[in-house]
C-alpha cells in the first residue's frame, strides 16, 4: 500500500473513531468517548495534522469536563489553545478560552476562569460573533455570581440582555430576566428582583414555555418569602404546583409541594403544611429519589416539632438521617442532627 493510500485509510479510521465518540457523547458515556478520541488523537499526531489534533483535544477537553476531571480538561484544552494560536484560528482560539474558563471554574479557580472568559469576550467582539459574545457575558455573570460579586454578575447579565434583545431572541431574553431576578434577590434588592421575575414570567407565558413558567412562579414565591409575604409566596407556589400537575412533571410537583408546605408553615397552617409534605414524600418514594425523600422527612420533622409533637418529629428526623447516611449526603446528615 502506498503512502497516499495509507494516509487515506488512517483518515477514514480517525473519522470512524470520531463518529463513535459522538455517539458516546449523545448517550452520556463520556469514558468510552475518551477512549475513541484518544485513538483519533494518535492518528492525527501520526499524520501531522495540527488542525485535527486541536479539534480532537477540544473534544477530549469537553469529555473530561463532563466527567468532572478539570485537570485533564485543562491539559487537553491548553494544548488545543496553543495549536489554535499557532494556526491563527481566532474563532477556535476563542472557544478554547471559553472551555478553559469552564474547566477552571469547575476547579474552583475563579480568577483564572474570569481571565479566560474575558479573553474569549475580547476575541468574539473582534470577530463580531454575537452568539459567542452572549456566551461570554453569561459565563462571566456565572463566575462572578459564584464568588458572591452580584454587582459584577448583574453588569454582565445586563450586557447579555442587551445583545439578546438586539438579536431578537425572546426566549433567551426571558432566561436572562430570570437570572437578573436571582442576582437582585441575592443582593437583597427584592423589588428589582420581583420586576425581573415578572418580566421573565410574561415571556414564558407568551412563548408557551411551561418549564420556564414554573421556574418564574417559584422564583417569585422565593422572593416574596424573603420579604416575609407568605400569602403571596403561597399563591405563586400553588401556581407552580398546578402547572407541574398539568404537564406531568412529578419531580417538579414534589418540589412545589415542599415550597408550598413551607409557606403554609410560616403562616401557621401546620395541618396544610403536613398535607403538602406528605405529598412531597409520596412522590419522592414513587420516583425512588432518596435525596428528595430525606428532604420530605426533614420537612415533616420540622412541622411536627413546631407543633410540639416531639416524638413524631424525632421519628422523621431519624428517617432523614438514615437516608442521608445511605446516600452519603453530608448536608442532609447535618440537617438531621
Amino acid at each position: 500500500m502506498d503512502k497516499d493510500s495509507r494516509e487515506q485509510q488512517d483518515r477514514l479510521l480517525a473519522r470512524t473513531y470520531n463518529n463513535r465518540a459522538n455517539e458516546c457523547f449523545n448517550q452520556g458515556d463520556f469514558r468510552k468517548a475518551v477512549k475513541y478520541l484518544d485513538c483519533s488523537l494518535d492518528i492525527a499526531k501520526k499524520l501531522g495534522d495540527r488542525a485535527a489534533v486541536a479539534r480532537t483535544c477540544a473534544n477530549l477537553g469537553n469529555a473530561y469536563l463532563s466527567l468532572g476531571d478539570s485537570e485533564k480538561a485543562i491539559e487537553c484544552l491548553s494544548f488545543q489553545l496553543s495549536i489554535e494560536r499557532e494556526l491563527k484560528n481566532k474563532a477556535r482560539e476563542g472557544r478554547a478560552y471559553s472551555n478553559l474558563g469552564n474547566a477552571y471554574l469547575l476547579q474552583g479557580d475563579i480568577d483564572t476562569a474570569i481571565n479566560h472568559y474575558k479573553q474569549h469576550l475580547k476575541i468574539v467582539r473582534e470577530l463580531v460573533d454575537r452568539g459567542g459574545e452572549r456566551r461570554a457575558y453569561s459565563n462571566l455573570a456565572i463566575a462572578y455570581n459564584s464568588v458572591s460579586d452580584f454587582e459584577s454578575s448583574i453588569h454582565y447579565h445586563l450586557c447579555h440582555l442587551s445583545v439578546t434583545k438586539e438579536v431578537k431572541d425572546k426566549a433567551g431574553e426571558g432566561h436572562v430576566y430570570a437570572k437578573l431576578g436571582i442576582a437582585y434577590h441575592n443582593l437583597g434588592k427584592f423589588e428589582e428582583a420581583l420586576d425581573y421575575h415578572k418580566l421573565a414570567l410574561d415571556i414564558t407565558i407568551e412563548e408557551g414555555d411551561k418549564a420556564g413558567e414554573v421556574e418564574a412562579y417559584i422564583n417569585l414565591g422565593d422572593t416574596y418569602t424573603s420579604q416575609c409575604d407568605f400569602e403571596k409566596a403561597s399563591e405563586f407556589y400553588l401556581r407552580s404546583l398546578n402547572i407541574t400537575k398539568e404537564v406531568g412533571d412529578r419531580a417538579g410537583e414534589g418540589d412545589a409541594y415542599s415550597k408550598l408546605g413551607s409557606a403554609h408553615l410560616s403562616l401557621g397552617y401546620s395541618a396544610k403544611a403536613v398535607e403538602c409534605y406528605e405529598q412531597q414524600l409520596s412522590i419522592a418514594k414513587e420516583l425512588g429519589d432518596k435525596d428528595r425523600e430525606g428532604g420530605a422527612y426533614a420537612n415533616l420533622g420540622i412541622v411536627h416539632s413546631s407543633s410540639c409533637n416531639h416524638h413524631t418529629a424525632i421519628k422523621y428526623h431519624q428517617r432523614d438521617l438514615k437516608i442521608s447516611m445511605e446516600v452519603g449526603n453530608r448536608a442532609g446528615e447535618g440537617r438531621a442532627n
